[in-house]
């Protein structure tokens, strides 16, 4: 019998590669360049239906004059790095149903960090891999399979954790191998690391984290509330990067309550005075979203209101007394010097009623209206053109 020569098997699974290219499979330090060649071929073959099986036996086929052992090791670390990718093109569950099937020839497999399993979970709806495509949870049987390592099973708990699944977290803990090798202070330290995730992982990821869901079940369990200081900066740095989507992700009304009315002060003061670069404007508008946020959270406006006008000590003068609704809406309704904030979220103190009460009501209407889109505003307007073309807006129109 003729023996078959080696890489007509990787040939096969991958094609051939160009000139250097098949190295870049065992190589630990890929540049993102060289990741997304790679990339290429192993997308390829796993629209063409290879396994990961195949694309093991296949890696460990080629010649590139490595010792055996350590060629399966790095077939295997290859193959774990390329998981999201093929996650992202099946699903989570699929991948980890074939790891069970071959857990002997793929021991170790797989070994995801946080990073990683947000960038799966981004892409799956069903990105718990505790669970099968049914959403069922696994067999401790199946699970059983994945307790070679502390990372291993890391991996189960990180999932379980971004999609604040406590079911799943329960099941994995009642298998011992699994409970042995992770504690509830590993489960605790995953929670502080998504929450501050803009200083502790890469900022590509940053649209993963943005699309897990708060962690609110499982944070409950394991871990104090979020300090005040870490939920500021949370809140701060979604304002400076312009999404929309970060503030909705780190956004938390329990926790902006037990900040206080200091925090809208915190929060209106990065407003950019100059407004005229696309950078100023961005801040302003996430300002503005935010400052919102809180005050329809239940947040008293009145002590930032004083600040803005009067200034920190200037507003100790006032504190005691209440609110002047006439005054207040006045200074909303004042000529803007340059470079002074806008003062119309300070209506937002007042019901509606009390806005069409005033000499000007329906223009304070029409200002909040513009500045909060509150559908609930217009049964309180007496203009039908701009409620019609409010209702337009919405539609689209």
């Amino acid at each position: 019998m003729i023996k078959a020569e080696r890489g007509a098997i990787f040939r096969e699974v991958f094609g051939n590669p160009w000139p250097g290219e098949a190295e870049l499979f065992f190589k630990s330090d890929r540049t993102r360049e060289e990741r997304r060649i790679i990339s290429v071929y192993f997308r390829s073959a796993n629209n063409e239906g290879k396994s990961l099986l195949q694309m093991y036996t296949a890696l460990c086929d080629l010649d590139v004059g490595l010792e055996p052992s350590v060629q399966r090791e790095a077939a295997a670390i290859f193959l774990n790095a390329m998981l999201p990718d093929m996650a992202n093109l099946e699903t989570p569950s699929s991948v980890i149903t074939e790891l069970v099937r071959h857990a002997d020839i793929l021991p170790g497999l797989p070994v995801l960090g946080i990073e990683q399993v947000a960038e799966i979970i981004s892409d799956c709806r069903t990105g718990c891999l505790v669970r099968g495509i049914d959403t069922s949870l696994r067999s401790h049987v199946e699970l059983a399979q994945f307790t070679t390592t502390h990372e291993q099973a890391m991996s189960f708990y990180i999932s379980a954790v971004l999609r604040d699944d406590l079911k799943a977290i329960d099941h994995l803990n009642a298998l011992p191998a699994m409970r042995e090798l992770v504690s509830d202070s590993d489960i605790r330290e995953i929670c502080v690391a998504v929450d501050r995730y803009p200083d502790v992982f890469s900022s590509e990821a940053s649209a993963y984290f943005e699309k897990i869901p708060s962690l609110s079940n499982v944070r409950d369990r394991y871990i104090a509330p979020m300090p005040v200081s870490a939920y500021l900066k949370n809140l701060k740095t979604a304002i400076k990067k312009g999404s929309l989507q970060a503030l909705e992700y780190c956004f938390d009304a329990s926790l902006s309550l037990r900040c206080g009315p200091a925090l809208i002060t915190e929060i209106l003061n990065m407003y950019e005075p100059e407004n005229r670069t696309p950078t100023e404007k961005q801040t302003n508008q996430m300002v503005k979203a935010c400052a919102i946020k809180l005050i329809q959270a239940g947040l008293d406006a009145y002590p930032a209101y004083l600040e803005t006008v009067h200034g920190r000590l200037g507003a100790l003068d006032f504190i005691d007394s209440p609110p002047n609704r006439c005054e207040i809406m006045n200074h909303c309704l004042a000529t803007r010097k340059e470079g002074e904030q806008d003062l119309t979220v300070f209506l937002m103190m007042f019901t509606p009623k009390e806005l069409a009460a005033h000499e000007r009501g329906q223009e304070l209407l029409e200002r909040l209206h513009k500045f909060t889109n509150d559908p609930q505003l217009l049964q309180f307007m007496t203009s039908l053109q701009y409620v019609g073309k409010a209702f337009s807006n919405d539609l689209g129109l």
